[in-house]
Order: structure tokens, then sequence, then C-alpha cells
């Protein structure tokens, strides 16, 4: 994803407005990785101007609900560690 400056300020200030602080400091690094990654799969269609609040939400209800909640990931971690002890 190649923004200019002013593109990359306005893309954050826009994730600000959708979601919130606690949203944003909740989420784990695996679910960060994907909103991200989901984010600039809506800008290959958008630009960033075209994005909505109601795109930026989804995106993180997406992962956060559906793809990997943040229950599954930490489950899987220690499983994963409970496995490399064995």
């Amino acid at each position: 994803m190649n923004l200019d400056k002013a593109q990359r300020a306005t893309l954050i200030e826009k994730i600000g407005i959708a979601l919130t602080q606690d949203q944003l400091e909740d989420l784990l690094p695996r679910q960060e990785q994907l909103i991200e990654e989901g984010i600039v799969s809506l800008l290959k269609n958008h630009s960033v101007d075209q994005l909505t609040s109601e795109m930026i939400q989804g995106q993180y209800e997406l992962v956060t609900e559906v793809v990997a909640p943040a229950e599954r990931i930490l489950m899987s971690e220690k499983l994963s560690a409970s496995a490399d002890k064995d």
C-alpha cells in the first residue's frame, strides 16, 4: 500500500474515528495484522477518502468475531506452548 503522507494521516484519522481507543488497545498482534490486511484489501478498490467508518468497523468485527477471536488465538498460543514443553 503506497500512501502519501496526507493519505496516511487521513487513514489514521478515519481509523481513530471508526474504532474506540479500547478497541484498538485490546487487539492482539495477529488481529491487528489481519485488520490491516483487510483495510489494504479495501484500498485496492477504494480510495482513502472513500473508506467509511462502517467499512473499517466491518473489518474489525470480521477479524475479532469471526476470523480470529482473541479467545481462539490465546487458546492456540497456550496449546502451542504446552506442546513445546512436552
